[in-house]
C-alpha cells in the first residue's frame, strides 16, 4: 500500500512522511504521519468504506477528526483524515481520577446518542436476524452434546425477549477504549467502520463485555497496564448517561443473549475448540 500513500499525500498537498500503524487489527493498512491518517479498504473491508463516509460526513466534528479526501486507488478506496490528538481510554484510563472518568464515559454516551440520530429509525425483524446469526455459528462449531443443549435451551428461552418488531437505530457496536482517544479531557471516536441497524442496547453489547474482561479488546501494549478493577462501574456510569440504552424489558438477559451470539461467532471464526471458549459461555448463560 505504501506506494498509493505517496501518490494520496502528493495529490492532497501533505509533505509528511507516513508510516504504517504499529498496532491495532488494521496496521496493515492504516498508514500514519504527524498530523494526518490513510486508511484503505479493499477486498472484504470495502463494504465499511460508506460507514465511515456516512459518519465523517455527518457526525458534528466536535466528535470525530476531520475529513481532508476519500476516493479510489487503482480500485482500492481510501480516506485521508486529520490525525486526533490523544491517547486511547486504555492507556490511560487507570490515570484518571473517578471524576475524569465520569466525564469520559458522558462524553462517550452523547457519540453514541448523536450516532443515532443520523438516519431516522425503522422497525426491523431483530430476532430473526440473531437467530440466524446464532444457528450459522451453531452450526460450525464442535461442542459435547450436554454443553450444544445448555446452549439450545439458553438461547430457546431467552430469543422471546427480542421482538420481530424492534426499533432499529443506526449503531455504532464497536464500543471499546481502544476506539476513543483522550486529549485534555475531551473524547473523540475513532473507526467508524461497525455501524448496524440495531436496538439500542445493541451498542452496550461490547460495552458490557469490556467491563467485565477488559483486556479483550486492548492492544498488547495497553493490556499490560489494564487493572479489571477499574472498569468495575463503567455499565452503571453508562447507564446513568444513556439510560435508553439500558431501558428493553429483560435487559439483563438481552445483553447476555447477545454476548452468546457474539462468544459463539467468536469461535467460529477462530476455530477454538469448546475448552478455550467453555468460562466465556458459561458466565453468559449463568448471571
Amino acid at each position: 500500500m505504501m506506494q498509493y500513500v505517496d501518490t494520496i499525500a502528493t495529490k492532497n498537498n501533505i509533505r509528511e512522511r507516513f508510516f504504517p500503524a504499529k498496532s491495532g487489527v488494521n496496521g496493515d493498512r492504516v498508514f500514519l504521519s504527524e498530523n494526518f491518517v490513510i486508511k484503505f479498504f479493499e477486498g472484504r473491508k470495502e463494504k465499511y468504506y460508506s460507514n465511515e463516509l456516512l459518519i465523517y460526513n455527518r457526525l458534528d466534528s466536535e466528535y470525530r477528526s476531520s475529513l481532508i479526501d476519500a476516493g479510489e486507488i487503482n480500485s482500492i478506496k481510501y480516506i485521508v483524515v486529520t490525525r486526533t490528538k490523544g491517547n486511547t481510554l486504555y492507556s490511560i484510563w487507570g490515570n484518571l481520577n473517578s471524576e475524569e472518568r465520569e466525564k469520559c464515559v458522558k462524553q462517550i454516551a452523547n457519540i453514541l446518542k448523536e450516532i443515532t440520530k443520523i438516519e431516522p429509525a425503522k422497525v426491523i425483524d431483530f430476532r430473526t436476524e440473531l437467530t440466524q446469526l446464532y444457528q450459522n455459528a451453531m452450526a460450525s462449531v464442535e461442542l459435547s452434546s450436554d454443553f450444544s443443549r445448555r446452549i439450545r435451551a439458553f438461547f430457546s428461552e431467552n430469543i422471546r425477549y427480542v421482538s420481530q418488531y424492534e426499533k432499529g437505530y443506526l449503531s455504532y457496536i464497536d464500543v471499546h477504549f481502544d476506539n476513543f482517544l483522550y486529549y485534555d479531557g475531551k473524547i473523540k471516536a475513532i473507526d467508524f467502520e461497525a455501524l448496524k441497524i440495531a436496538p439500542l442496547d445493541y451498542q452496550m453489547d461490547r460495552w458490557c463485555r469490556m467491563s467485565r474482561h477488559p483486556h479483550i479488546y486492548a492492544n498488547k501494549a495497553d493490556r499490560l497496564k489494564i487493572k479489571t478493577e477499574d472498569f468495575a462501574d463503567i455499565v452503571l456510569l453508562m447507564k446513568k448517561y444513556y439510560k435508553e440504552a439500558f431501558s428493553s424489558k429483560k435487559q439483563t438477559e438481552r445483553l447476555h443473549l447477545y454476548s452468546l451470539i457474539y462468544n459463539l461467532n467468536v469461535m467460529k471464526k477462530h476455530h477454538f475448540e469448546e475448552s478455550e471458549m467453555v468460562e466465556l459461555l458459561n458466565e453468559d448463560m449463568f448471571f
